[in-house]
């Protein structure tokens, strides 16, 4: 691939227009990518004591700690968040009763819905409830490294540097989620295997990864749902598709129908439709959030990562419109990172206010937009890299034990 030559007498320039050295292997990027968040993990349990059921966030009103198994430490009332449906569930994830073990699903077919993350704890735990806190943790650290992996060798086929794929694995809002037990970086994981498996070609192997990936968080049927308008834009506009690429995209989302029909057969509802209570009018919500942050004011400095992370994602959106342009109707992953911010714009209130959960619900911007770069650009890659690297160290520093 032949790059722009830097400017003479510009160290800048020449930093940003120049490969770094491209010794490092996907596998190298991916060890040391797990072992940095392995690190927070071990940092995290000796401020808890190393009780990793801390991780669970578990609490009133849907746990019970007089009912809750010996191994989950229940937080005092006001404390609780959505890695205890998760616990829950790897204890049984076909479960067919809405409260046992003393935690009740407050809605069955839509927490349901996302059981691969519960399954693979099932799996890593042997069946056994004593193992599950530790197995919840055990498996997010291998999505981190099955997440590097693929991240490293997407990059690598673009004539990148191994080292760019962390602007993808070090996206600060994936702290809470590994701190909080809960399903986005297994949803990442899975989906961008699939991605790679379709780079490659190997179409059956893309489907299945695609498949198993909307068994890990339905909103990555954004993703196919754009596959198929893009391979539709390709064909009215005739140029070269493939009915393969489109079988691909077209299997997650047959296979979340039929999901969702063996979820309605079982709790008597469906999950579509239940996760409407996110979304609100849209820019209401993130206009109150953005007030709340102290824009404008001399308050903003208590909040100075949240503004940066998302001036992080805003230049990320608009890098991504202003590098592909006209093409950016050819590119599943640039309309992609598009589209999770327009959705993002109506999220309700509470999915703002509540700390910082928010930052899971955009990282599917994050995901596809740092793919959507990787693909085009050195320098904002190189840059963004940098400034998200700088971002998930400080997120993790300030995280501390609290849930």
């Amino acid at each position: 691939m032949v790059t722009a030559a830097p400017s003479v007498g510009n160290p800048i320039a020449t930093w940003l227009s120049t490969r770094l050295p491209t010794k490092a292997t996907p596998l190298v990027v991916a060890l040391l990518t797990t072992g940095l968040y392995a690190a927070y993990v071990f940092w995290r349990l000796r401020l808890m004591g190393y009780d990793s059921s801390f991780f669970v966030v578990a609490g009133p009103d849907l746990t019970d700690p007089a009912l809750t198994l010996p191994n989950l430490h229940v937080w005092p009332p006001g404390v609780t968040y959505d890695g205890q449906f998760y616990y829950r569930l790897a204890l049984e994830p076909w479960t067919a009763a809405r409260t046992a073990y003393g935690i009740t699903l407050d809605l069955p077919a839509y927490r349901q819905q996302r059981v691969l993350y519960p399954v693979l704890v099932w799996l890593l735990s042997a069946g056994s409830w004593r193992l599950v806190p530790t197995a919840l943790i055990v498996a997010n650290l291998l999505a981190v490294s099955v997440l590097s992996y693929c991240a490293a060798l997407f990059t690598a086929a673009f004539g990148r540097n191994a080292f760019a794929s962390v602007l993808v694995t070090l996206y600060p809002g994936y702290v809470v989620t590994i701190s909080r037990d809960l399903a986005e970086l297994t949803e990442a994981a899975a989906l961008l295997l699939g991605i790679v498996l379709l780079q490659r070609r190997r179409y059956a192997a893309a489907a299945g990864a695609l498949l198993v990936s909307m068994l890990a968080k339905e909103t990555m049927l954004l993703v196919p749902l754009v596959g198929c308008a893009v391979w539709a834009t390709r064909w009215l506009r005739r140029r070269q598709t493939s009915a393969r690429e489109l079988l691909v995209w077209l299997t997650p989302l047959f296979g979340y129908a039929v999901w969702c029909l063996l979820l309605w057969v079982r709790w008597d509802s469906s999950p579509i439709g239940q996760g409407s209570v996110n979304f609100g009018p849209p820019f209401v919500a993130l206009s109150e959030h953005l007030k709340t942050l102290g824009l404008g004011t001399s308050a903003w400095r208590a909040s100075a990562l949240e503004i940066a992370l998302l001036v992080l994602l805003t230049a990320m959106v608009l890098l991504v419109i202003a590098i592909y342009q006209l093409d950016i109707l050819d590119s599943v992953l640039a309309v992609a990172c598009v589209a999770y911010a327009l959705l993002a714009l109506w999220y309700a209130p509470y999915v703002w206010s509540d700390d910082h959960s928010y930052l899971r619900a955009l990282h599917e911007i994050a995901f596809a937009g740092a793919l959507a770069l990787i693909a085009r650009s050195v320098w904002t890659t190189r840059v963004l890299g940098f400034a998200a690297g700088g971002l998930w160290l400080a997120f993790a520093f300030q995280s501390g034990p609290a849930p």
